[in-house]
């Protein structure tokens, strides 16, 4: 007879919701901190690709018009920034400043990650 119970008792079933409410509280924040870091990591190669693009359209223009430099506020930089963000395959919004001097790329800000010449080396800022 004592095998012939059908169904789980009341204090069963809080026992397993509770193991499962402990699980999900150890899981949860490890797992946010994956999300984050795979995010911090996309960042990085998006960066990369930007600065890339925008080096790229730099050296094309520094060939056809010497001493060839832009900065936030000049007049073509909108335009420049939207080619780049168009050739990186980035949203438009997401570059925060580009900055290139007689033809180098010098600092790129994409999201919360800013390259700088000479070496492009990704770093968070905060």
């Amino acid at each position: 007879k004592l095998f012939n119970k059908k169904g789980m008792t009341l204090v069963e079933v809080i026992v397993v919701l509770v193991i499962l409410a402990i699980l999900a509280a150890v899981l949860v924040p490890t797992m946010i901190g994956w999300i984050d870091k795979a995010k911090k990591k996309t960042s990085a190669a998006e960066a990369r690709a930007v600065y890339l693009a925008a080096q790229t359209l730099a050296s094309e223009k520094y060939a056809e018009v010497e001493e060839f430099s832009i900065k936030p506020g000049d007049e073509n930089y909108t335009k420049f920034v939207k080619d780049v963000a168009k050739l990186a395959d980035v949203k438009v919004e997401d570059i925060t400043e580009l900055v290139v001097s007689n033809g180098k790329v010098t600092k790129v800000v994409y999201k919360q990650v800013t390259l700088l010449e000479p070496t492009p080396t990704p770093t968070a800022t905060s």
